[in-house]
């Protein structure tokens, strides 16, 4: 339970578009060719490296610090 707990706390805390766009890939990949699921994909990173989660997430890894996504 711990270890679940600690999972959950750790996404959580995490970039929370970027993980909601991963679920959604990962729900539609069997359902759909892969040329269209490379193109989905690319699209999602597209989007996501033009938030603020993504600027934060490069200013910690610059900074050498944890992010905080809000």
């Amino acid at each position: 339970m711990g270890t679940a707990t600690a999972l959950a706390e750790r996404l959580a805390d995490g970039p929370r578009a970027a993980q909601a766009a991963a679920k959604r890939l990962l729900h539609t990949s069997l359902e759909e060719s892969l040329e269209t699921h490379l193109a989905r994909e690319a699209d999602a990173i597209v989007a996501a490296a033009a938030t603020d989660e993504s600027n934060e997430g490069l200013n910690a890894f610059v900074e050498k610090r944890a992010p905080g996504y809000r």
